[in-house]
């Protein structure tokens, strides 16, 4: 019989913690998917100072290649370096991507913070986001 009430005491809590811990890791929505409620502009920037205008599509674009990517904290490089870029200009906000290397990019949202987050494991990305220079 008290078998049976501890039972009755611990189920209920293990499926009510099962389900906090699911809620709790449920996935965060990123910053595209905030930009993609706005009014939003998308251009690419090359070194020579070439700018484009590209299609709204190219930000849904990038948010497909964005779970790939690994957070590597602040970027500690030459950020005077000239990289081609893809500017989202949204809300009195802009975001720029900027292509590093093959492998690598770095993000600055200008409303958020004063340093470049530098994400790697990008190669898919990259890949992508240079069909958009000339």
């Amino acid at each position: 019989m008290k078998k049976n009430k501890i039972i009755l005491i611990i189920v209920p809590i293990l499926v009510l913690s099962l389900i906090l811990v699911l809620l709790l890791t449920k996935k965060q929505s990123n910053w595209i998917d905030e930009v993609l409620k706005e009014e939003y502009d998308v251009y690419s920037l090359s070194c020579d100072g070439t700018t484009n205008i590209l299609d709204k599509e190219t930000l849904k674009d990038i948010k497909k290649n964005w779970k790939n990517l690994s957070d590597n904290g602040p970027f500690l490089g030459d950020i005077n370096s000239c990289h081609k870029k893809i500017i989202i200009d949204y809300n009195d906000n802009i975001v720029d991507i900027e292509i590093i290397d093959n492998t690598s990019i770095i993000i600055k949202e200008n409303n958020k913070d004063d340093f470049y987050t530098y994400y790697t494991n990008a190669n898919a990305l990259v890949n992508q986001l240079n069909n958009y220079f000339n």
